[in-house]
């Protein structure tokens, strides 16, 4: 059985349901969670992108906006099927990216 790399994944989606083609080729996941069953990769990726140029797949996206992190929060309360990650671990998860100089 094949196993797809979490990139080839991510390159998929983010043109599918964005409509973003971003290259891979230089990137790699910059925090890999793993649990049982699996692991989620994290990349972060610098692009300026004007959300009303999206191409939203509406199957899969319903809406886009640009969140703060007490905005996450927020939404991991309220819409909690949504959210596997508790406040605890997205704060731990922003932290780890602060600490690296992303803001």
């Amino acid at each position: 059985m094949s196993v797809e790399q979490s990139y080839v994944a991510a390159k998929r989606e983010l043109f599918e349901e964005l409509g973003i083609d971003i290259s891979f080729e230089k990137l790699r996941a910059s925090l890999t969670v793993n649990f049982e069953g699996g692991f989620d990769d994290f990349y972060l990726i610098e692009k300026d992108i004007e959300l009303t140029q999206l191409k939203l797949q509406y199957e899969e996206v319903k809406a886009v906006k640009w969140a703060s992190k007490d905005e996450i929060i927020k939404m991991t309360k309220t819409l909690p099927a949504l959210f596997s990650y508790s406040e605890e671990n997205l704060n731990q998860k922003y932290q780890y990216f602060i600490n690296k100089g992303y803001t």
